[in-house]
């Protein structure tokens, strides 16, 4: 099936690599692929961070409006003669 010149063509226009070569080659790739990894992460962690702040300011919302309930609550009982710790 092959030509004689299969050889030729080969060597012409796929020259094998060296081992450092493929080495070199797949610590490239390597690299890259860790790039797309780390951006990832960076864009996930930034989500979160962003998700965690709108949390935050919801619950010290909740937190202000407790510190109002709970005065209020104080008032009444020390209307009412009751004794509140």
């Amino acid at each position: 099936m092959y030509s004689q010149y299969y050889h030729l063509i080969t060597t012409i226009y796929m020259p094998k690599k060296s081992t450092d070569e493929r080495i070199d080659d797949l610590a490239l790739m390597v690299g890259r692929g860790l790039d797309e990894l780390r951006a990832d992460v960076k864009a996930g962690f930034a989500a979160l961070e962003q998700r965690l702040e709108r949390i935050e300011f919801h619950v010290s919302g909740q937190d202000r409006r407790m510190t109002v309930l709970e005065d209020r609550v104080r008032q009444l009982a020390t209307k009412i003669g009751l004794l509140f710790n």
